[in-house]
């Protein structure tokens, strides 16, 4: 989606916003089912991910040392209805 955004010092420029994988620019949402699988660095096992965003809040989650959040990110199912 294409918005043309007021800056605080007047200027204007033109936005995509694409948060929603069913909008005109959604291909480029992090919330697009797109599987993939990554690797742990700390087990070494292999992980399936629905989208790129549950892999970045997963992968915040190991960086802070917080595998219980960690877990119940990888326990989520994708929800097409975002």
């Amino acid at each position: 989606m294409q918005s043309n955004v007021r800056y605080s010092d007047g200027s204007q420029r033109k936005c995509y916003f694409f948060w929603r994988p069913n909008l005109e620019d959604g291909y480029l949402s992090n919330w697009l089912y797109s599987r993939f699988k990554a690797v742990d660095e700390d087990t070494g096992k292999t992980i399936d991910f629905y989208c790129s965003e549950q892999y970045f809040m997963w992968s915040k989650a190991k960086l802070f040392g917080d595998d219980e959040i960690a877990q119940k990110i990888l326990e989520t199912k994708y929800d097409p209805k975002l």
